[in-house]
C-alpha cells in the first residue's frame, strides 16, 4: 500500500511539472497572438509609422522590439507651429521594447497571459532634451496585463515634474495617469485618464494653469465600420492671461490642409489684435455619445460650465 501511494504520489508530481513546466509556453504562444493584434492597430494609425518589428519568444518570456516614428506628412504639416524642443523630440524614431513574462503567475496571483513592461529608448538629442524636464525619471511608464481570454489592461503614467528657465518661464506638472482597458481584438475599450495639475508661466508674458482634468472614453467597433461609444472631458478649472496685445492671423486655410490634404485659399484667414486681458473658466465639461441607428450614425454632445470670466466680465 505504501508503495501504491509513493507510486502515485510521483506520478502526480510528474503530471503537475508537465503541466506547469508546458502551460508557460502554452500562454506564450497566446500572448504574442494578443500583442500581435495591438501591433495591427499601431500599423494602421494615421500618425505612425512602424520602422521595423521584431518578436523574440522563449519558453518563460518574450522581448518584442518595435520602432516607430511620427509620419513626415504630419510633422512637415505641423512643423511651423511647434517650439524647437518639441520639434526635436517628434521628429526622431523611438525604439519601443516591451519585456514580456507569460506564464499563469506572470501578473500576481490571479492567472494571466502575461505580464509586459514597456521599456522606450530615445534617439540621443530627444533624451537630452527630456532629461530637461523629467531629469533622471522615464518619461512614460507603461505596462500591460493580458487576461487568459485575450484582453487586458493598459496601465500609463507620466511622472511629475518641477521645470525653470533662467529666461523666467516656469512648468509645474503634477503627472498624468490611468488605464485603458480593452477586450480581445480590441473590439471595445475603455480608456480613463486623470492630469492634476498644470501651471505654466510664460516669463512676463503671461501665464496658463488647468486643474483636475479627467477624459474617459468608451469605444466600440459599430456594423458601419466606424467607433462608437461615448467620450466625457471635464476640467475642475482653466485660466490664461496675458499682459501683452498680440496680433492674430489664424491660417484656417492651412489648418484644413493640415487634417484633410484640401487645398481651400486663404480669404477666410481671421486677422486682428487681441488686447491684453485673462480668461478663466470653472467645472468646463464635454460630453459625446455616437450609436447605430440601422443604416443611420446618431451623435450628440452637451458642452457646460459654472462660470466664465473674461477681463472684468463674469457669466
Amino acid at each position: 500500500m505504501k508503495k501504491l501511494l509513493i507510486s502515485l504520489s510521483l506520478a502526480l508530481a510528474a503530471v503537475l511539472a508537465l503541466v506547469f513546466g508546458a502551460l508557460p509556453y502554452y500562454l506564450g504562444i497566446k500572448a504574442e497572438e494578443s500583442l500581435a493584434a495591438q501591433q495591427k492597430l499601431l500599423s494602421q494609425s494615421g500618425f505612425l509609422t512602424v520602422e521595423s518589428h521584431q518578436y523574440q519568444r522563449g519558453w518563460f518570456g518574450a522581448t518584442e522590439t518595435t520602432v516607430v516614428r511620427l509620419k513626415p506628412t504630419l510633422l512637415h504639416n505641423t512643423g511651423k507651429y511647434l517650439p524647437d524642443n518639441l520639434k526635436t523630440v517628434l521628429k526622431e524614431p523611438i525604439t519601443v521594447v516591451n519585456h514580456v513574462k507569460h506564464g499563469p503567475f506572470a501578473g500576481g496571483f490571479t492567472p494571466v497571459r502575461a505580464r509586459v513592461e514597456t521599456e522606450f529608448k530615445y534617439h540621443p538629442e530627444v533624451a537630452k532634451v527630456l532629461a530637461r524636464f523629467f531629469g533622471t525619471q522615464a518619461p512614460v511608464s507603461l505596462t500591460n496585463t493580458v487576461n487568459l481570454g485575450g484582453g487586458g489592461e493598459l496601465a500609463l503614467s507620466v511622472p511629475a515634474f518641477d521645470y525653470e528657465e533662467l529666461s523666467g518661464i516656469k512648468l509645474n506638472w503634477k503627472g498624468l495617469s490611468g488605464t485603458t482597458v480593452y477586450q480581445p481584438e480590441f473590439t471595445a475599450y475603455t480608456h480613463d485618464y486623470t492630469a492634476p495639475s498644470l501651471q505654466a508661466k510664460l516669463a512676463d508674458k503671461g501665464s496658463v494653469a488647468l486643474e483636475n482634468l479627467h477624459i474617459r472614453t468608451e469605444t466600440t467597433d459599430g456594423g458601419n465600420q466606424l467607433a462608437l461609444g461615448s467620450s466625457s472631458f471635464k476640467l475642475d478649472k482653466f485660466s490664461m492671461q496675458w499682459k501683452e496685445g498680440f496680433d492674430y492671423n489664424i491660417k484656417i486655410n492651412e489648418l484644413v490642409n493640415l487634417v484633410t490634404d484640401l487645398q481651400i485659399g486663404a480669404f477666410i484667414n481671421p486677422t486682428g489684435t487681441v488686447a491684453p486681458s485673462k480668461i478663466a473658466v470653472e467645472k468646463l465639461s464635454f460630453d459625446t455619445k455616437t450609436g447605430e441607428n440601422g443604416e443611420w450614425v446618431n451623435s450628440e454632445g452637451r458642452f457646460r460650465f459654472e462660470t466664465l470670466a473674461y477681463g472684468d466680465e463674469r457669466y
